[in-house]
């Protein structure tokens, strides 16, 4: 099921209609008659940052990847458990008939001999050919010109015989080398391998089962990169963001979120599951840990340096706003105009002027 979306602290009461203009016109009422109910204290009129903005739920993960087999089968063997640390390219768990397949075995002890025996076979040509060359400079000292032209036509077959048979042998061995790779590929079907180094964090399987291709299988975690898990936000909505980022003890972290299938999501709501949204950091220099809770703030409507008291200094009355001025010892009924609102505090585009004092409720 969809987790529910929470609306904290900046999140918008109405629609902002008159922008971030800040006048300094105030409507004034002569010494207020009716109280105004109990007030503790009091604040100052100032200017600030205020943005429209919807805060979700997070928790700190670290980057994992969830594998499985190239192909279905049934599962033979697992070679861990909850919580062992693995290498990248570790096998993990093996699919049953991973023994039948013995191909691969045959083909590479079959190019080892090969090229053993290509070798010994080169050498040996090449070390006659240099025979038949001391033979040629011995005939050219004796001046025998005919036996010399003779060996050095012994020396030209020679050489072209071990010219075509070391091609032939190239192409031999390309050949079986290509066969092998394709006997690997189809034996990596049977073996599962860790593609990162890390921790075991989930076994979804287990021997016996049976599993489809690139099913779940298994999760590796790295706890040295930090993600960020939150309750799920569009892609749509990040768009339309002037801003998004975790916070985290009054310090904005930068984030980016992960591509989706947007028909995988829509099958997930259907089916009632939960569903997220993750996100890389920016930057490395984070001062949390992973299984940290903390919130994701997509912000919109963001105005800055202007006019912004309390949300608990303002007051509605048949529609309209109004704060109460400190005047003296009067309490000075001050009708204004308002933009942003949040739950904590509140834009403020006419009706005060930056230090008026305002009286606060509880």
């Amino acid at each position: 099921m969809k987790k529910r979306i929470v609306l904290a602290a900046l999140i918008t009461a109405i629609c902002v209609t008159a922008g971030c203009k800040n006048n300094d016109n105030n409507i004034t009422v002569p010494k207020l008659l009716e109280p105004v109910g109990k007030v503790d204290d009091t604040a100052k009129v100032i200017k600030g940052d205020i943005s429209n903005t919807k805060i979700f739920d997070a928790q700190v993960i670290p980057y994992t990847e969830e594998i499985g087999f190239e192909s279905e089968g049934i599962i033979q063997k697992l070679n861990v458990k909850l919580g062992d640390e693995v290498k990248q390219g570790d096998v993990l768990a093996v699919l049953e008939g991973a023994g039948n397949d013995n191909e691969y075995e045959v083909l590479s002890t079959e190019i080892e001999r090969l090229e053993a025996e290509y070798s010994e076979a080169n050498l040996v040509a090449e070390y006659d050919i240099k025979i038949m060359e001391t033979e040629k400079k011995q005939f050219k000292k004796k001046n025998a010109k005919k036996e010399a032209a003779q060996k050095q036509a012994d020396i030209d077959i020679a050489e072209a015989k071990l010219a075509g048979d070391k091609k032939i042998q190239e192409l031999e061995i390309k050949e079986l080398n290509r066969k092998k790779k394709i006997a690997y590929e189809r034996l990596q079907r049977f073996y599962l391998k860790a593609s990162i180094d890390g921790v075991i964090t989930c076994i979804k399987s287990n021997p016996g089962d049976n599993v489809s291709t690139n099913e779940f299988v298994l999760a590796v975690s790295d706890n040295n990169i930090l993600q960020i898990k939150s309750d799920f936000v569009s892609k749509k909505e990040l768009g339309a963001a002037d801003s998004y980022y975790v916070l985290y003890r009054n310090k904005k972290y930068g984030v980016i979120q992960h591509e989706y299938d947007p028909e995988e999501i829509e099958g997930m709501i259907a089916e009632k599951l939960p569903v997220y949204s993750y996100f890389d950091l920016k930057s490395k220099d984070a001062e949390f840990d992973v299984g940290e809770s903390l919130e994701l703030y997509v912000a919109s409507e963001e105005c800055k340096n202007t006019l912004i008291i309390p949300a608990n200094a303002l007051y509605v009355e048949d529609g309209h706003n109004y704060v109460y001025l400190q005047s003296g010892d009067n309490k000075v009924k001050t009708e204004v105009a308002v933009g942003i609102k949040t739950t904590s505090v509140v834009q403020i585009t006419d009706g005060v002027k930056e230090g008026d004092v305002v009286y606060v409720k509880e």
